[in-house]
Order: C-alpha cells, then structure tokens, then sequence
C-alpha cells in the first residue's frame, strides 16, 4: 500500500488540477453513462504525466508496466 507521503507533490498538484478544470467545464453525475470516468481519468492521466521519474516498462509484460517511483522521505503522518 503506498503511504500518501510517498506521491510527489507535483503529480498530486496536477490531479487536483485536472479535477479543478473539470469540476469547471463539467457536470459529474453518478447518474450518467459516462459518471465520473472522464474527469477521473483526466486526473489519473495528469497525476502520471507530471510524476518526475515515471518511465513505462515494456519488459514486465506484453502490456508494460507503469514503474512510479516513491519518495521515501520519512513523514510525520
């Protein structure tokens, strides 16, 4: 499980930033087709692409893998 100290600043500073613009262009609604996947995504998407070191492996599997390495600063939390 990965402790919440872990994740870079900048990659939470980006999610936040993707649901922000969303929550401004868009209406999420559980009740649609689509809910909450788009923004959700939109997040996920903008957290990875600002993660510094994130790297994909395509030698884990025919798939890759998405390698995100953690900060092991200790933390007060």
């Amino acid at each position: 499980m990965i402790n919440p100290a872990q994740i870079p600043d900048e990659a939470l500073e980006a999610g936040a930033r993707a649901i922000a613009e969303s929550l401004r262009t868009a209406r999420i609604t559980l009740e649609s087709e689509d809910g909450y996947k788009p923004e959700a995504r939109a997040a996920c998407i903008a957290m990875l692409e600002a993660w510094e070191g994130m790297r994909i492996s395509w030698l884990a599997s025919n798939d890759g893998a998405i390698v995100l390495p953690l900060h092991t600063e200790a933390s007060d939390e």
